[in-house]
């Protein structure tokens, strides 16, 4: 005849309990590069300035209610200052950056306790994080400006040469009629123009 035997067994549990938190902060960092705008003085400097603003509204620059001139290249924001002496290129990265903080707790923890733990390993860990994040996006921005300067540079170059052209047949037809123009640049910005006015 069999013979059994009923066991009763329980499980303790472990007495731990996991929680978690959530943190997010918004980074960013920026970085720019100013490019003076010296003008010769063909004609008077404000209307130097003046013809130096319209040529660039010309060339897609979109006017702002401060009187700067505005303009997206490669992604990064140039803007002419108002008095059209200088052009600010300025990169801004944005990123979010979220962490999670978990640990584990004796059941008999307070809520408070565990509240508390969890708020300073998350800032800590945040902070962190942060940081990684802000100078990560600190040479992406640096890239970028990097990236847009010369063709910054050339489209300043380009917009110098209309100015003088403009501001040199103003100031010849002050002397007399202009005859002919002739204009010749090379690749490495030099740009040369010959009037001949008929006194």
């Amino acid at each position: 005849m069999p013979c059994g035997m009923n066991l009763e067994l329980g499980w303790e549990g472990l007495g731990r309990i996991v929680r978690s938190k959530d943190r997010s902060k918004d980074v960013s960092a920026q970085d720019e590069i100013h490019i003076d705008v010296r003008l010769l003085p063909v004609l008077p400097e404000e209307e130097m300035r003046e013809i130096l603003r319209r040529v660039l509204e010309g060339d897609g620059w979109k006017r702002q209610s401060d009187g700067s001139l505005t303009k997206s290249i490669d992604g990064v924001v140039a803007e002419l200052d108002p008095d059209a002496s200088r052009v600010v290129l300025r990169a801004v990265e944005k990123k979010t950056v979220t962490v999670t903080e978990r640990r584990g707790f004796d059941k008999d923890t307070s809520d408070e306790e565990i509240d508390k733990q969890l708020d300073e390993g998350a800032k800590a860990q945040l902070d962190r994080a942060a940081k990684a994040e802000e100078e990560a996006l600190s040479r992406a921005a640096v890239a970028r400006l990097l990236g847009a300067e010369p063709s910054l540079r050339e489209q300043i170059q380009t917009a110098l040469n209309k100015v003088y052209r403009e501001a040199l047949e103003k100031r010849a037809k002050q002397l007399g009629a202009v005859e002919w123009v002739k204009e010749q640049g090379d690749p490495g910005g030099n740009y040369e123009v010959t009037l001949v006015v008929k006194a």
